[in-house]
């Protein structure tokens, strides 16, 4: 799967390429291409396939050439000691719950599986910054996910006021990688500095800075999977019906 700008069809940039410079040059964002068609993948799965096994299925097929069977079962292992809970409430409806993570938000799922795949990217000695504005319940889960993670340093902008959940003993004076910093002003404002930041392509090329926010297709992209997951665990019983 490539990846391009919701401004323009080319260039075409692997999803490597998305995350670590996760604004296309013309102001847009980066989005599939093309639909992969995973339809095979769905055979033998059932409800008895675990998250992580959909997960390390999944994201080699629909991220060909970039992340192979071995490397997407570590991250995927490395990202998710949880899974979302699927609740069927009769034969016609289900509720997907998605508050199993660390910090009890859908977005730990998708900050997870960044995370971890940075990790599994970044080698030989490789380092990257991640620059992000945090809401309180963001910043927890940013901060769990990317804490002790090698070759990564998490700066968090915030607007006044207090963030929980961030442990101290994390931060980069304690031999962390997470930085935090009170920006006076609103989210709006901590989104708009990061966003300047990244622009500036040399500035950014020097550090390898990119975001963890929602402006990066890294984040979102991974949320399908719980999609899929429920999919799988329902898929028995819709063909029945």
């Amino acid at each position: 799967m490539r990846f391009r700008s919701t401004k323009s069809r080319f260039p075409l940039v692997s999803y490597k390429d998305a995350v670590l410079n996760c604004l296309p040059g013309d102001g847009g964002l980066y989005v599939p291409d093309k639909p992969a068609d995973i339809r095979q993948l769905f055979l033998h799965m059932d409800e008895k396939t675990s998250f992580n096994e959909l997960v390390s299925a999944a994201a080699p097929s629909l991220l060909a050439d970039e992340l192979n069977p071995v490397s997407a079962s570590r991250v995927a292992h490395s990202a998710f000691n949880f899974e979302p809970e699927l609740i069927r409430l009769d034969d016609g409806f289900s509720l997907l719950n998605l508050y199993n993570g660390p910090t009890g938000i859908f977005k730990d799922f998708g900050i997870a599986f960044m995370s971890a795949l940075l990790e599994e990217c970044l080698k030989d000695g490789e380092r990257a910054m991640i620059l992000a504005a945090a809401r309180p319940d963001t910043g927890a889960s940013m901060a769990y996910a990317f804490g002790g993670r090698k070759g990564i340093l998490l700066v968090l902008l915030y607007p006044e006021g207090q963030i929980c959940g961030l442990d101290p003993s994390a931060f980069v004076q304690n031999g962390g990688n997470i930085i935090p910093i009170q920006i006076k002003g609103t989210f709006d404002d901590c989104q708009r500095l990061i966003v300047d930041t990244i622009i500036d392509r040399k500035f950014c090329k020097r550090y390898n800075i990119t975001s963890a926010n929602s402006i990066n297709a890294g984040r979102l992209f991974p949320q399908i999977f719980y999609y899929l997951y429920a999919f799988t665990q329902i898929k028995n019983n819709s063909a029945e019906t």
